[in-house]
C-alpha cells in the first residue's frame, strides 16, 4: 500500500514541483546576508537623516516654495538660502568631486566635463528632494488641518497664504510694502 501512495505522489504535479524547488534552494552565504543587514541598516539610516533634516529645515520656517528656483533668469529672491542649501550638499561628497565641481568647465576634458555633469546632477536632486518633501508635508499638514479648522482659524490661513504669495512674486505692478504690512495687521489682529 505505501509503495502505491509513493508512486502516486511522484505522478502529482504539485508533489513534483515541491520537490524541484527544494532541490532548487539556494542559501545566501553568512557574507552576503552581512551585506544585506548592513545596506539595510545604512537605509533605515540615510531615512532617518533625511527625516531630521526636513524636521529642521520646517523648524528653520523654510517653506517648498523658497525651494523654487526661478524661471527665465529672474532675481531669485532666496538665492542666499539656495547657496548654502547647495553647499551643504557638495561638502558631502568626496574631496575629488568637490575639487573638480570647483574647476571652471573650459578646463576640463570632455571626459572630466561628463563626471562633473553627472554629479551636478546628483546634487540637484538631492535640492528637489528636499522641495518635493517640504511641500508633501505642507500639503499634508494643510489638509489635516482643513479638516480641523474653525472658519475664522481658516480665513487667518488664507491670509498667510496670501502673505507667502506676496513673498514669491517677482514682477508687480502695486505696492507689495503697503500690501504686505496690511496683510501682517491683519494677522496680528487675530
Amino acid at each position: 500500500m505505501k509503495q502505491v501512495n509513493e508512486t502516486s505522489a511522484l505522478n502529482n504535479p504539485i508533489a513534483k514541483a515541491t520537490k524541484a524547488l527544494k532541490a532548487s534552494v539556494v542559501n545566501i552565504s553568512s557574507k552576503t546576508s552581512e551585506l544585506i543587514t548592513k545596506s539595510t541598516k545604512e537605509t533605515v539610516g540615510v531615512k532617518q537623516t533625511k527625516a531630521m533634516t526636513l524636521d529642521s529645515l520646517q523648524a528653520d520656517g523654510i517653506k517648498s516654495y523658497m525651494l523654487d528656483v526661478p524661471k527665465q533668469k529672474k532675481a531669485n529672491p532666496y538665492a542666499e538660502l539656495h547657496s548654502s542649501i547647495k553647499l551643504a550638499i557638495v561638502s558631502a561628497l568626496d574631496k575629488e568631486v568637490q575639487t573638480l565641481l570647483a574647476k571652471e568647465s573650459k578646463t576640463l576634458s570632455d571626459m572630466e566635463k561628463g563626471i562633473k555633469r553627472y554629479w551636478q546632477q546628483q546634487a540637484g536632486a538631492e535640492f528637489v528632494y528636499y522641495r518635493r518633501e517640504l511641500k508633501k508635508r505642507e500639503e499634508r499638514a494643510t489638509r489635516e488641518n482643513n479638516e480641523k479648522a474653525t472658519p475664522e482659524q481658516m480665513y487667518f490661513k488664507d491670509l498667510q497664504s496670501a502673505l507667502d504669495r506676496l513673498a514669491k512674486l517677482e514682477d508687480i505692478d502695486f505696492d507689495l510694502v503697503a500690501h504686505t504690512s496690511a496683510l501682517k495687521k491683519l494677522l496680528a489682529d487675530k
